[in-house]
């Protein structure tokens, strides 16, 4: 292309190089976008994932905390609980609240 572009007139040169250049740049503009967009949604995806796995574990605890404990306690720990941002954490607290002899011991679980 360089040989071919090198060889031509000027004229021609200063028709074909900006249309050229206009062509490359919206080439790269639909590739930038679509590989963007994959990125985005891949990532979105990936971290949407993983709130609902945190989610689902808050639940499971929260209700785990409900029936062994009292209705009172869980809704007393949820706030402080929605702020562990961690699924996994989340997810070991769920056999300690049900092997805990009761809230205090949990509740040291949990400081720890």
């Amino acid at each position: 292309m360089t040989y071919f572009i090198y060889n031509m007139s000027m004229e021609a040169r200063n028709i074909i190089l900006p249309n050229l250049t206009k062509e490359i740049h919206q080439e790269s503009l639909e590739l930038g976008f679509q590989l963007g967009f994959q990125l985005g949604f891949q990532l979105g995806f990936q971290q949407g994932r993983e709130e609902g796995e945190r989610i689902g574990a808050l639940n499971v605890l929260l209700r785990l905390l409900e029936v062994r404990f009292e209705p009172e306690a869980a809704q007393t720990l949820k706030p402080f609980l929605e702020t562990i941002a961690d699924p996994a954490r989340l997810e070991r607290l769920v056999p300690t609240a049900a092997q805990a002899p009761n809230l205090q011991t949990f509740l040291k679980h949990l400081a720890e």
